[in-house]
């Protein structure tokens, strides 16, 4: 069985980052193997015909692992679409972009533009998984893993409220191509990580 994160307790946001996550969890939202560009036509579900900006996302039954923390942290009532579009056009040098390039359908849904605005917005947190390290791991937090090296940053997660009662990890929510849909797994120390953050 799994076990609850012990002596913890949860901001009120961080509660509903990882409801929202759960959320994906249970609607089993597939991983989009395509991984090609879609416009964010839906807002709260619904097909509106239409480019979505703020609070647009894709087809809600697909998704890739950026697609999981924007849902998620949605239900907190933080718009990462919005607030990532803005960062991006205040600070394109930091993003390495063309200002005059923004896509509002796809720049949030990039794990490497969402890791340079959780380093400039969010609280940068240990990234150790030692025996001694789970604690600092708390539900809602994010993780930024890199499964190529080379300095790529290419999947991400949320901490979930549940640890592996073995290893004594947080397990993570994401979404993955194996297997293929949204998940909840003891995978903290699988990839290289790149950054820890807890946002807001």
């Amino acid at each position: 069985a799994l076990t609850a994160t012990v002596g913890w307790t949860a901001p009120d946001a961080a509660t509903q980052i990882v409801a929202g996550a759960r959320a994906e969890l249970e609607r089993r939202t597939a991983y989009d193997l395509t991984m090609g560009y879609h416009a964010t036509r839906f807002k709260n579900g619904i097909d509106t015909g239409h480019r979505v900006y703020p609070g647009g996302d894709i087809d809600p039954a697909i998704g890739v692992c950026a697609d999981l923390p924007i849902r998620a942290f949605r239900q907190a009532g933080i718009d990462l679409q919005k607030l990532v579009h803005e960062d991006m056009a205040r600070a394109p040098v930091a993003y390495r972009v063309d200002p005059r390039r923004l896509d509002t359908n796809i720049d949030h849904r990039r794990v490497a533009n969402l890791f340079v605005f959780l380093r400039r917005q969010a609280r940068s947190l240990p990234t150790a998984t030692t025996a001694a390290a789970p604690a600092d791991w708390q539900p809602g937090d994010l993780v930024v893993w890199q499964l190529k090296g080379y300095g790529r940053t290419d999947h991400i997660g949320i901490i979930s409220d549940r640890r592996d009662p073995a290893s004594g990890r947080p397990l993570v929510i994401h979404n993955f191509p194996t297997p293929g849909q949204v998940a909840e797994e003891d995978v903290l120390t699988r990839w290289r990580i790149a950054g820890h953050f807890r946002y807001p």
